[in-house]
């Protein structure tokens, strides 16, 4: 068996959250839908004055992304190449503008995007997907043991910033309202009211609270297997540290017959004359 990387509703989210910002500031009125690796629908949203024929052709420019695992663009092109068998696969639509999620080289879900031109529908879907797994971030002087604040690319809201407050967990990545994440430490807040788009695993935390000030920090998606699977790993390391503890230095520190062998006086000082005997 083998353990594979799955989009989850955070990562649905940011990705949704960051194509609309994409659409808005260049002012595309457009569809975009959202797919798991198999194809199926976990987002769709069509914004404000988005053509109606943008539903469907959004949400089959997903579908081919994640079934062909690679951009709907390679395919139209495959098609205007000659190869119209793609034409038979129902439910695809075989136009620019949907785009894979790529995890480690596989694909995880994909993006669709319909409203505008093709090229820019594929600039709304990159932008998603770049916002997820794409950005480095780096430590701020205003970190702390309640959290550590990071700076670089803004992360959109797709509802708002002020929530009901619910409960914080270690790790916590929260996004207040000028869009710049949050990391959460030991002595953050029991609760908060901010979004939270993920949390960062257990096992990567001691590492991440060491960072400094102007460290690069960048993110990566992983399932509930690889993140148990690495605090067992830390779990295991930390177990095993009593039995790698020496003394730090293994020969006694005085070597009494050395010191003996030595000629460490070479002539007698008189203190009363300044004179020298040898």
């Amino acid at each position: 068996m083998i353990t594979r990387k799955a989009l989850t509703l955070d990562d649905v989210q940011t990705i949704a959250a960051a194509a609309e910002a994409e659409a808005k500031k260049n002012g595309w009125k457009v569809s975009i839908a959202i797919t798991d690796d198999g194809g199926h629908l976990m987002h769709f949203q069509r914004l404000d004055g988005a053509p109606i024929q943008s539903t469907w052709i959004s949400q089959g420019k997903a579908k081919a992304a994640s079934y062909a695992r690679r951009p709907t663009k390679a395919l139209e092109e495959i098609v205007g190449n000659g190869r119209n068998a793609f034409l038979s696969v129902p439910d695809l639509v075989l136009l620019e503008g949907g785009e894979p999620i790529m995890v480690d080289g596989i694909c995880i879900g994909g993006v669709g995007v319909s409203g505008v031109k093709s090229s820019e529908d594929a600039q709304i879907a990159q932008a998603g997907i770049a916002a997820l797994l794409g950005s480095t971030y780096t430590v701020t002087p205003a970190s702390d043991r309640m959290g550590m604040r990071l700076t670089g690319p803004t992360i959109a809201h797709a509802k708002g910033y002020n929530i009901v407050s619910d409960g914080i967990a270690p790790g916590s990545i929260q996004v207040p309202g000028n869009g710049l994440p949050i990391v959460l430490l030991a002595d953050r807040q029991t609760t908060g009211g901010y979004p939270k788009i993920a949390t960062v695993i257990s096992a990567d935390l001691p590492v991440l609270g060491r960072l400094v000030p102007g460290a690069q920090v960048a993110f990566e998606a992983v399932d509930i297997e690889a993140a148990e699977a690495a605090a067992r790993r830390l779990a295991a390391d930390l177990a095993a540290l009593p039995a790698r503890i020496v003394p730090a230095r293994r020969e006694p520190v005085l070597d009494a017959v050395r010191l003996l062998a030595e000629n460490l006086v070479s002539g007698v000082a008189d203190a009363r004359d300044g004179g020298s005997h040898g």
